[in-house]
């Protein structure tokens, strides 16, 4: 009897623990949509639409560039970092991401790049 009271004690302890766990925050806001950086130049802005998947995050992007053509570019990574590859042969950047509330979303790495949801 003792046996089973131990058993039944480690289950409901093993339980409790697992519905304790993960985040403290929450789940993190929503990254999939449409985002473009406020005008930082005049005509030089990053605009992308990323998807969420089970695999992480994807989508496509343009940087658009004042005195040049503008460079299309593919995102590939997760919720927490991203990375932008360019077919132009412009290095890929790697970023930390960082999601304030719904409507803003900032890429930090060698500088920090600003986007506001655009829907």
């Amino acid at each position: 009897m003792l046996r089973k009271a131990s058993v039944s004690i480690l289950v409901a302890t093993a339980l409790l623990a697992a519905s304790c766990g993960g985040s403290q925050n929450g789940p993190p806001p929503p990254i999939a949509g449409s985002w473009r950086e406020p005008f930082t130049l005049l005509g030089s802005f990053y605009e992308m639409t990323l998807l969420a998947t089970d695999q992480g995050i994807g989508g496509t992007g343009v940087a658009h560039v004042e005195a040049g053509p503008s460079q299309p570019f593919r995102v590939v990574g997760t919720s927490a970092a991203l990375t932008l590859f360019f077919p132009s042969g412009r290095a890929s950047e790697t970023y930390a991401v960082q999601q304030p509330d719904q409507g803003d979303l900032q890429l930090v790495g060698q500088r920090t790049i600003a986007f506001i949801r655009v829907q």
